[in-house]
């Protein structure tokens, strides 16, 4: 894989705009969910962890050097983004990674920024 691969086509956000801001109803208040980076839906479920590596040369694809761990999300709402951790020589990176496509429930397909733009959340 090339040196940006796994993440062009795909729209980035930092890891706390999927992290729940209120305070937690789990047990424990430190606890947060996950919340789609996109809409703030909270209901998603976790697909199975990849893991991509980097051989110290770039091959993960997502920019820095080393490995990447890949969490796919696939949101009750309309929006798939994966939960990534990318790391290096002891450095840790994090990003979600949102698919550029949104699949609504009629089963139409959209671009991600054509279905941002005519719903008014980004500017045209």
């Amino acid at each position: 894989m090339s040196d940006n691969e796994f993440i062009a086509g795909s729209r980035l956000y930092p890891l706390a705009e999927s992290i729940e801001r209120e305070e937690s109803v789990f047990p424990l208040r430190s606890m947060r969910r996950l919340v789609c980076p996109v809409c703030g839906h909270e209901n998603a479920h976790l697909g199975r962890p990849k893991f991509h590596e980097g051989d110290d040369s770039g091959e993960a694809g997502w920019g820095g050097r080393g490995d990447l761990v890949e969490v796919p999300v696939e949101g009750e709402c309309v929006h798939n983004w994966s939960v990534c951790f990318g790391f290096h020589k002891g450095d840790v990176v994090s990003f979600v990674k949102v698919a550029v496509e949104v699949v609504e429930g009629n089963g139409m397909v959209y671009d991600l920024e054509d279905w941002l733009t005519a719903r008014g959340e980004v500017d045209a």
